[in-house]
């Protein structure tokens, strides 16, 4: 007599029937995997722009950053100034701001570059130099209104005591190549096609960066990239903190340069854009270096759609906003990291 538990050689009917029609199952599961994304991506499904980690606070934060005169000053200097780099240097040294020019040179077949980023470090002045955040700007001639206000900004940390955390502003050259010859060199990392100047100094691990773009003076929307290499995403908890700032001083906050969503639709070309950047877009922005090397980071676009109404001070106070949001985390909690909630999702709305 068989045992119940003895094989007889021939798979369960209903393996052999799936085997059989595999065909019909591939149309079929890929079918209720459309019907399943055209229903989860509906507003009652989602949840709405939230910070789960509490100790981000950004709304508790009262931005004080005043210094409209000082933005126009340089910008109105940098205008005319052709060496962008040597006046940044200028204006750090100038401001007490510990600073160092990094030379770097590229070189691959069919392709030579060389430039020079300038790096001020803002110290922390209550706890030693173990962490820090890092704020980028591209020293181009069509993004000097942010250079204008990442400079004064700098400035303005320095007169700061509340620091717990360095603040890295990093003045890059060249773009991604500029960025990725800094962070390279600052992590230790060898490349036989780069070479570099060496620091002279150091802040401790990186834990949270943005990058910032301005087109023209005044604007009414801040676009948030967030696209990394390999398909790698930032911590949500730092964009819906950039989402609530932007909130905060009267911009509409986007993703894929597409605002709050009304209709079905809309949401389903966000959801769409969303997933084939993921998968396609590897150079969104500045941030997009950064995923490699485990620091969480966005590119804050500022812009006008319609009638801009938001100042660089504005803009200023927003990048303050967030710095010191991160530092809320660092003070009051210790042990709290960016990297300690879900690391993939897909945006449909803000």
């Amino acid at each position: 007599m068989r045992l119940l538990s003895q094989p007889i050689g021939k798979p369960p009917v209903i393996v052999e029937k799936i085997v059989s029609n595999w065909w019909k199952v591939c149309i079929l599961s890929e079918l209720l995997a459309v019907v399943y994304m055209c229903i989860v991506i509906q507003p009652e499904y989602n949840e709405h722009t939230k910070i789960s980690e509490n100790a981000l606070l950004p709304a508790l934060v009262t931005e004080r950053f005043s210094y409209y005169q000082r933005i126009s000053t340089f910008l109105k200097e940098l205008h005319t100034e052709s060496d962008i780099s040597n006046y940044v240097e200028k204006q750090f040294l100038a401001h007490g701001v510990m600073t160092q020019t990094m030379r770097f040179t590229v070189t691959l077949p069919g392709f030579n570059e060389n430039g020079t980023n300038v790096v001020g470090v803002v110290r922390a002045s209550r706890s030693s130099s173990t962490e820090a955040m890092l704020v980028a700007v591209s020293m181009t001639k069509t993004n000097l209104e942010a250079l204008a206000v990442v400079l004064a900004l700098a400035t303005y940390c320095r007169e700061q005591i509340y620091w717990a955390r360095d603040i890295q502003f990093v003045f890059v050259d060249n773009g991604l190549i500029g960025l990725t010859a800094y962070l390279a060199q600052y992590h230790d990392h060898h490349h036989s096609f780069l070479q570099s100047d060496k620091l002279h100094f150091h802040s401790g691990a990186i834990v949270g960066a943005f990058a910032v773009k301005v087109k023209g003076s005044a604007f009414d929307t801040m676009n948030i990239e967030h696209n990394m290499i390999n398909g790698l995403l930032p911590n949500l908890d730092l964009i819906n903190l950039m989402a609530k700032l932007a909130d905060k001083f009267g911009l509409i906050p986007e993703v894929f340069h597409h605002g709050y969503q009304e209709s079905w639709w809309d949401i389903a070309g966000t959801t769409s854009k969303a997933m084939l950047n993921q998968a396609f877009n590897e150079k969104e922005g500045l941030h997009s270096i950064f995923g490699p090397y485990g620091i969480q980071a966005v590119t804050i676009h500022a812009k006008s759609v319609m009638e801009g109404h938001a100042s660089l001070t504005d803009l200023g106070r927003i990048c303050e906003g967030a710095l010191r949001g991160d530092e809320c985390m660092s003070i009051t909690s210790k042990t709290a990291t960016l990297e300690s909630v879900l690391e993939f999702w897909i945006f449909a709305d803000l």
